[in-house]
């Protein structure tokens, strides 16, 4: 979580445990929602980037673009598109569990596939959390002759403190990110692969084999952020906060016999192995001050928050005829400024500016604007079941999604949020602006491995955009509510959907071709719409995420619409139903991922840059189809799941070829099974 919001000024709520406080904002559980195989399911924000392979394999995903990178910080380690791999200790979340809570979930499949995930968190006291999150998957691609295994592993280790007078608020997070895998190098020809037979008739496909560029390259990539952040309470209005934060980030490539191509035509040095490894280090430390109105139930500022904030970074190259260590002598300094609200035309505001020091002249910028929102209620003797004075006061954060079914937290409770809605709509607006320049990482890489000496240009990315959101509840039953703690009912979904438009600029992205000396490219124009729908019956659900986002024109002819898809597409269909007398719940259910076509890009780890085929590949205008069952029994949910079918047929009309990057076909039709089970002390 950001810092302000983690430690929001929070009040005493009654929950079913009159000893128990919510003390901070909690992560939500759905349990009618089926997370048959977490580890390859997309991202909720990433509206329809598709994670194409299995975590620990070499493009997953890649697509996303080379825009500037994902990470929240001014100064930072260059373009990430392991988002969904590297979990930082900024995003630890936290619970308020009445009984210790533990959440297993296993995965097995062929290629060796071994998935585990494992969730526990416990509250030693109403105002102490200690969470420990741990995740763990091997696999290897399962196309003959590939030779290639995946290993990745990460930790999530977190503390939340709050004093018994709630004046001191801490947070301890840690973090740890490792990914190992031996490289292939890719197909060399990729026709021997992807059309063993005509591909203009409907037929079966048999599965394909590799002839690998690599036998004997490795790759490490190993990440941790650890993270100490505490607040202190003055009065009611006043506090005085503190953040320090540590990151290393570490890539290690060897190859013993130096068959290789993988650094394209430059040899870095005279050596018969190939041995590069590269640091990076990330310090940052924090100190505000914060002021908080008095608190109303109406439209109002809550809070507003100054902070002065020192980044200093260093990165270390192990090359035999390079420089070795890059370190810039002068931390950046920036200013943040923070200010919270709710309600119609009460902005939320982020900015932050960096004054003196490495990188002077960033901005980070984020403005959000609800511009107008309302609420429809269906008539009932309880009114609007919202609780009385002096409890009625409830903070709504990302009012643009939000939704009265949301809110959960690890025991089933819900607080937060309106009930007996009808209907809730609403219309919000937003600005963000990161304007930064190209790590030092890439500076440093291109200088090291192609005496590449050009200062590189400011980077980043500016956009507005604006929703449209609306959401159905269903009626519930008057019988079943209890005045006495009438809020905490539960009121489930009929329908909802929400519009998204947006139009944006990326800033000189960094690229480069086939491993050439980077490049950056002119400001490139792109505008965006999301169309998202769901619907939810007793028994039948349908959920469809539909992006679409085109570039002008751009100055390199040979990069169509930038590397990014046109179209995107999820589609899930699910049906429930009980079994067996009601001892069972059995869900059926189908994903179908679609993505248009798109050139074909790869990204270098080591260089923290996305690469452009020359050749103009083409990948894309493909589909995957996956299938599920699953049945729950109490606290236990036994799936089992055929993913990407429609690999065992050739289908006129889409692209044989498969692939995400290149090279690198996707992993092709298996059956995977496994189990999630839930522990309640």
């Amino acid at each position: 979580m950001p810092s302000s919001k983690s430690f929001s000024n929070d009040v005493k709520r009654k929950t079913k445990n009159p000893k128990d406080t919510l003390i901070y904002l909690c992560s939500s559980i759905d349990t009618t929602q089926i997370n048959v195989n977490r580890y390859r399911a997309a991202s909720p924000f990433e509206w329809g980037f598709l994670q194409q392979f299995n975590l620990g394999e070499p493009g997953s995903p890649v697509y996303m673009g080379f825009q500037v990178n994902n990470q929240r910080d001014i100064v930072d380690a260059g373009c990430n598109p392991f988002c969904s791999q590297i979990q930082r200790a900024r995003d630890m979340q936290f619970y308020r569990a009445f009984a210790p809570y533990t959440e297993f979930n296993y995965l097995q499949g062929p290629g060796k596939t071994i998935a585990l995930n494992v969730l526990h968190t416990q509250n030693f006291s109403p105002g102490w959390n200690v969470t420990l999150d741990y995740r763990s998957i091997i696999n290897q691609e399962q196309y003959i002759g590939s030779g290639q295994n995946n290993q990745f592993r990460n930790i999530k280790l977190g503390s939340l403190y709050l004093s018994n007078n709630n004046r001191y608020k801490q947070i301890i997070a840690f973090t740890w990110n490792r990914s190992n895998r031996n490289e292939n190098g890719g197909l060399n020809v990729d026709s021997l692969f992807f059309i063993p037979q005509t591909a203009d008739k409907l037929g079966l496909r048999t599965l394909g084999f590799y002839d690998p560029t690599l036998t004997t390259a490795s790759s490490k990539f190993k990440q941790f952020e650890h993270l100490f952040s505490h607040k202190y309470y003055l009065n009611k209005h006043w506090a005085v906060s503190q953040e320090i934060t540590l990151q290393r980030l570490t890539y290690e490539y060897k190859d013993s016999k130096r068959d290789t191509n993988y650094y394209g035509s430059r040899f870095f040095d005279s050596k018969t192995k190939t041995a590069d490894s590269n640091v990076w280090h990330i310090f940052t430390h924090k100190t505000g001050i914060e002021y908080y109105f008095p608190k109303t139930f109406k439209h109002n500022l809550t809070s507003l928050s100054l902070n002065h904030v020192v980044q200093s970074q260093m990165y270390q190259s192990k090359q035999s005829q390079f420089n070795g260590n890059f370190t810039d002598p002068n931390a950046s300094h920036s200013v943040e400024f923070v200010s919270e609200g709710f309600g119609k035309f009460i902005p939320t505001l982020n900015t932050l500016h960096t004054l003196a020091g490495y990188g002077k002249g960033s901005n980070r910028t984020s403005v959000g604007m609800p511009i107008f929102s309302k609420i429809y209620y269906y008539n009932s003797k309880y009114g609007w079941l919202i609780p009385p004075p002096p409890n009625n006061y409830v903070k709504r954060p990302n009012q643009n999604s939000y939704d009265s079914s949301n809110g959960d937290y690890i025991d089933g409770q819900r607080n937060l949020g309106l009930r007996y809605s009808k209907l809730f709509w609403g219309v919000n607006l937003y600005y963000n602006n990161q304007f930064q320049p190209a790590s030092l990482q890439q500076q440093a890489f291109y200088s090291n491995h192609f005496l590449y000496h050009k200062e590189l240009l400011f980077t980043g990315n500016k956009s507005n955009k604006a929703i449209f959101y609306l959401t159905k509840f269903k009626k519930p039953n008057d019988s079943t509510i209890n005045q006495n703690n009438s809020y905490n009912v539960d009121q489930p979904v009929k329908f909802s959907t929400i519009f998204t438009v947006q139009s944006g600029t990326w800033i000189n992205p960094t690229m480069s071709i086939d491993s050439v000396p980077l490049t950056q490219l002119n400001d490139a124009q792109y505008t965006e719409f999301v169309f998202g729908f769901n619907w939810y019956s007793t028994k039948f659900s349908i959920n469809q995420l539909i992006s679409n986002k085109t570039f002008k024109p751009s100055h390199l002819t040979n990069l169509f619409n930038y590397g990014v898809p046109v179209w995107k597409s999820i589609t899930s269909l699910r049906y429930k139903t009980p079994a067996f007398h009601h001892a069972m719940d059995l869900t059926l259910g189908a994903d179908i991922q679609y993505t248009s076509k798109f050139q074909t890009t790869y990204y270098r780890p080591d260089a923290a840059t996305f690469v452009v085929d020359a050749n103009k590949t083409e990948s894309g205008n493909y589909f995957e189809l996956d299938l599920y069952a699953v049945a729950r029994v109490q606290t236990v949910d036994v799936f089992l799941k055929a993913e990407h079918i429609n690999e065992l047929f050739v289908i006129p009309g889409f692209n044989t070829k498969y692939q995400y990057i290149a090279g690198y076909p996707i992993q092709p039709y298996r059956i995977q099974f496994g189990l999630n089970w839930k522990f309640y002390n």
